[in-house]
């Protein structure tokens, strides 16, 4: 009997290892293609993608207007993008803002920070210690000024607006294995 049970059992592994086998072949041509637009720069490993329902900032050769647009598809047939209301080629677009910097923001905004705080406490505390020996000096305007300045400049800075060009560049890629 155990050996009638053993044969049983080893059927049934066999029909579950057969319709695994069968599910993963079926189920795997049925995969949708993904697709994405990458920038890329010569000389460096990284890359970044964008993909179909992303918010895409760009502006088009001669034009002075930037658009935020969503990628509602991306077409490798023509090399463009389609957006809400246009179709855009790659070959038409000559600026990418890839968005704020946050490291170079909130730095830039800390040493504002710190530059308003320096000066501000500086003139109260001078102004209400009692000693007539003490004033804000110089050096205490350039600690604040420049700070407020760098801070300003860091901020500036933080927008990564990237101008394309043939080391620079926007390609479609499709990502289906």
């Amino acid at each position: 009997m155990s050996n009638q049970s053993h044969s049983r059992s080893l059927l049934l592994d066999m029909r579950l290892f057969t319709l695994s086998v069968f599910f993963f072949c079926t189920s795997a041509g049925s995969c949708l293609a993904q697709l994405a637009v990458q920038f890329e720069r010569s000389g460096y490993d990284e890359t970044l993608k964008f993909f179909r329902g992303d918010e895409f900032s760009y502006q088009l050769l001669e034009d002075d207007i930037w658009r935020t647009d969503l990628i509602q598809e991306i077409r490798p047939d023509i090399n463009s993008l389609v957006f809400a209301n246009r179709y855009v080629s790659l070959d038409q677009i000559e600026q990418i803002n890839l968005g704020k910097d946050g490291f170079t923001q909130g730095s830039g905004i800390a040493l504002m920070t710190f530059g308003a705080g320096w000066g501000f406490f500086g003139l109260v505390g001078y102004a209400v210690d009692g000693d007539p020996e003490t004033r804000f000096q110089t050096g205490d305007a350039i600690v604040s000024l420049g700070s407020i300045a760098a801070g300003f400049l860091l901020t500036k800075l933080a927008n990564r607006k990237i101008k394309l060009s043939p080391n620079k560049r926007l390609r479609i890629v499709d990502l289906n294995f």
